[in-house]
């Protein structure tokens, strides 16, 4: 019987070696021959114990260590920053024509509906003509009109109405997309936009109409209903129109 030292347990004992494998197996649990019993013992450094610890192993003796899974291409184990990861704060320069693209593509989803609403149902839509002559009789100092049709015209003001109409509706899509989610220009949602765009239906209601004559929402008019329901509608297409001209440039840029 062959008697080695164990730590923490007492002592262990071995048959005495009837083989060469026996002798082996002797020799490394006992670190060598018949020499001291704690020759030749390997105690792992603390190096390497400490480098066991962080990658989070178990205590020796119980189960292996499982390997360290492969890093995927591309990817790493460091988090993002939270700071640095955000994609924007502000638009970025490059953004600015899309937004643009956007807005005209909405505005002439506006103006096809208003000559789908006059060829099917007879029904008129705003002048530009009128609102040309509003933009050019500011620079008298006159801001509101108790009807600007009594007004006196001004030259080139169809082409300023046209001109001041297409601006509005890129200026409405350059503010929704700084309002916007993140990214909506890459991945437009019909939501967002569809919501936005019935809201812009405030500015008519509270700024445009009552400067032209028309009253705060169309008050004035011989109809003022009917009127609110045909701006609540409009604005609802210019609305679609953001998100239908997102969705386009998005599927020509790609992924």
């Amino acid at each position: 019987m062959v008697i080695f030292p164990s730590r923490g347990q007492g002592r262990r004992e071995f048959p005495a070696p009837s083989s060469p494998a026996h002798a082996r197996t002797a020799r490394r649990a006992g670190g060598g021959g018949g020499g001291g019993a704690h020759a030749g013992r390997l105690r792992p450094s603390r190096r390497g114990s400490d480098a066991i610890r962080r990658r989070g192993c178990p205590p020796r003796g119980r189960r292996p260590c499982p390997p360290l899974s492969p890093i995927p291409a591309g990817r790493s184990r460091i988090p993002p920053d939270p700071v640095h990861s955000r994609r924007r704060t502000l638009l970025p320069a490059n953004r600015l024509p899309a937004a643009i693209l956007v807005g005209f593509g909405a505005t002439l989803a506006i103006d096809l509906w208003a000559l789908l609403l006059k060829r099917a149902f007879g029904i008129p839509s705003l002048d530009f003509r009128l609102l040309g002559r509003w933009i050019l009789h500011m620079p008298a100092g006159t801001f509101v009109h108790k009807s600007i049709g009594a007004a006196p015209p001004r030259r080139f003001e169809r082409a300023a109405g046209w001109v001041a109409h297409y601006l509005i509706g890129a200026s409405l899509a350059l503010g929704f997309v700084l309002l916007a989610p993140d990214r909506w220009l890459e991945e437009p949602t019909l939501l967002p936009a569809l919501a936005y765009g019935i809201v812009t239906v405030l500015a008519p209601f509270l700024v445009l109409q009552p400067a032209l004559g028309l009253g705060i929402a169309s008050s004035r008019t011989p109809r003022p209903g009917q009127a609110r329901l045909k701006s609540l509608a409009t604005h609802g297409v210019f609305g679609l129109g953001l998100y239908a001209w997102a969705r386009l440039l998005a599927g020509i840029a790609g992924p």
